[in-house]
């Protein structure tokens, strides 16, 4: 019979490790490992009452145990953080025969899912609140049991067929938020050298992240810096400006920021509104799509003209930070244009949302027996 143990705290420097045990020699192994500060063994323990003792060689160190559950076997320890404590008792409980498994495994023995599963890993390493709460709706079986319902539907007639289309859409609608939500989203600031690229970084994010000089070409490669826009994790990146490059090292930063603006979800298009439009702003201008914002930056200073008529334009001072909390709500909309309300289901990793969009192809396809198997493969 089989007997696990997982390091359920973070791998970090911490005060306090939490560690859980289980499987069916769960209790006898925490038994032969643990020693109690007073009273009987551990294997005589009540439900839900932490007792103090000892694990470990030598004199041990000193972990408070808690007999979670004995069907199935769980135990969970508390013991000091530090790496050597740690490992005192990790030896100690893999002599007496537990087997060291990542707390993704004991996740995944809990969960009622693989869905359930996953979400409950992301969960432990959300970024922000809000998708720490929307990974918990995922992880308290919202998306299984949206799938488990839509795959029911896809042995129905028209009229079921024609609901099962509609979820699907709407999952891949969700989805793509979601999964942008716990991978975190990118966006390029991009614009001609001295526009206000870093300035505007460094408003956005709320510090001095980026160096800000008047000589054109200050920032010479990539700079990026991490910050939270209405719960999002968005990656802001600075990149070199933009134009003919004057020497090697400003020919690779310019090579590095065009490579970028390929990959992010976001691009941030910065003009100077106190000059008159160039010729790269007029290439810029011609080379955006659908994940182009336009900002004309420096409203503090006066207004040259020529941006009126080039499309919407978010007026921002990044020098006063006049308009920056629209530039935020507005890099937000774009980031999320449909995201999960509370306790919606929605897919939250690029495989579920793959699967989901490959169903929904199958459908289309007049192959509702085969698109039902893919939605069900999905449940693990």
């Amino acid at each position: 019979m089989s007997c696990y143990v997982s390091v359920i705290t973070s791998s970090s420097r911490g005060a306090l490790a939490v560690l859980r045990v289980w499987g069916p020699r769960a209790v006898e192994v925490v038994g032969a490992a643990w020693r109690p500060r007073r009273g009987a063994g551990f294997e005589v323990s009540e439900v839900g009452r932490p007792r103090l003792g000892l694990i470990g060689a030598g004199l041990g160190d000193e972990v408070v145990a808690t007999l979670i559950s004995r069907a199935p076997p769980q135990v969970e320890l508390h013991g000091h953080g530090g790496s050597a404590a740690l490992t005192l008792v990790l030896d100690a409980l893999v002599v007496a025969g537990a087997t060291l498994r990542p707390p993704s495994d004991w996740v995944r023995d809990e969960a009622g899912s693989a869905l359930e599963a996953a979400a409950l890993v992301e969960l432990t390493r959300a970024p922000t609140a809000r998708v720490a709460e929307f990974l918990l709706d995922q992880s308290l079986g919202a998306l299984r049991r949206a799938l488990e319902e839509t795959a029911v539907l896809c042995g129905g007639g028209p009229d079921e067929l024609a609901a099962v289309r509609a979820r699907l859409t709407r999952l891949i609608a969700v989805g793509r938020v979601g999964a942008r939500m716990v991978a975190g989203a990118r966006a390029a600031i991009v614009g001609r050298p001295n526009v206000g690229k870093s300035s505007l970084l460094n408003a956005l994010v709320g510090y001095e992240r980026a160096i800000v000089d008047q000589a054109a070409g200050t920032t010479r490669d990539v700079v990026s810096s991490r910050a939270a826009l209405d719960g999002l994790p968005v990656e802001f990146v600075d990149t070199a400006g933009l134009r003919a490059a004057r020497d090697d090292v400003e020919a690779a930063g310019v090579a590095a920021a065009r490579g970028v603006r390929a990959v992010v979800d976001v691009v941030i298009l910065v003009f100077d509104r106190s000059r008159p439009l160039e010729s790269e702003d007029e290439r810029l201008l011609a080379g955006r799509d659908d994940r182009t914002i336009l900002v004309a930056n420096k409203s503090d200073l006066p207004n040259a003209g020529g941006l009126a008529s080039r499309g919407p334009m978010i007026e921002v001072s990044a020098a006063r930070g006049d308009g920056v909390d629209d530039l935020r709500a507005a890099i937000a909309a774009r980031i999320a244009p449909h995201p999960p309300q509370p306790g919606e289901a929605a897919p939250f990793l690029p495989e579920h949302l793959a699967a989901i969009e490959a169903a929904l192809e199958l459908l289309h396809s007049d192959r509702p027996d085969i698109a039902r198997a893919r939605l069900l493969a999905l449940l693990g």
